[in-house]
């Protein structure tokens, strides 16, 4: 009887030291998960921060080109003549 009752007690103990490690291991992976998702998070904001920069650049450089062209054909083909320039 008394053999039962200390297995009974031993697998009691146990069951309550798996139940706080348990309870441990779901904390540290809730925490894990919270990690990775703000990396995510994270990582989306960088994405979406270098694709604005990117579009910028971009516009940039088709006003530059387009106002290199503009700034050309003003200068050289305008209705003016060379003379008038000249003193």
């Amino acid at each position: 009887m008394f053999k039962c009752l200390g297995k009974g007690l031993l697998v009691g103990l146990v069951i309550k030291q798996l139940g706080k490690y348990r309870s441990l291991l779901l904390q540290l992976l809730k925490l894990e998960a919270a990690q990775c998702y703000l990396h995510g998070v994270r990582m989306a904001r960088l994405a979406a921060l270098s694709l604005v920069r990117m579009g910028l650049e971009i516009g940039l450089i088709c006003s530059g080109v387009l106002l290199f062209h503009m700034g050309l054909f003003f200068c050289c083909l305008g209705p003016w003549s060379p003379k008038r320039f000249s003193g």
